[in-house]
């Protein structure tokens, strides 16, 4: 069982925030690593690290879309338990990610990864999404992934 430490996720962005001074590059450059730091953590398998990086009453949402456009979205989780919950199965199932590409306009940063993760019949599945990320402060208070439909279905590595 791992033991999870409140505040860990916090040590990680002392020295990105000990030369802010609130202006908006510097919290944006906060914002930055938070997400660099929830990749790490993802593909560490540590999704304790992983869900610091939310607040407490986050929500995570799928959205699915056909012909290019939204065509629905499914509430994944909500609040930090349930949301560590979610990234826990996601470990289990060796979940390794990467950022592609990360643009922003200060409070929503859109994301492109790249992921693999193994399948349900033995396979290694893998595929790139695109998640936008709202943020209160320096943490996600919102996180939009794409969906199958849009993305891909994935597809197992040869």
């Amino acid at each position: 069982m791992t033991r999870h430490i409140p505040g860990v996720a916090d040590a990680h962005f002392a020295s990105v925030s000990a030369s802010d001074d609130g202006d908006t590059e510097g919290l944006i450059a906060r914002r930055r690593a938070r997400i660099r730091f929830f990749f790490e953590r993802i593909s560490a398998a540590r999704p304790a690290g992983a869900a610091d990086c939310f607040t407490e009453d986050a929500v995570v949402m799928r959205v699915s879309f056909s012909a290019g456009r939204v065509d629905g979205a499914e509430m994944v989780a909500r609040g930090r338990p349930v949301i560590r919950e979610w990234l826990s199965a996601l470990a289990d199932r060796h979940l390794s990610a990467a950022v592609v590409s990360c643009e922003t306009d200060e409070d929503v940063f859109v994301v492109r990864c790249s992921w693999s993760l193994d399948g349900f019949h033995g396979e290694r599945v893998h595929s790139t999404s695109l998640g936008i990320y709202e943020f209160e402060g320096d943490r996600i208070t919102r996180l939009r992934v794409s969906s199958a439909e849009e993305e891909g279905e994935g597809c197992p590595e040869s």
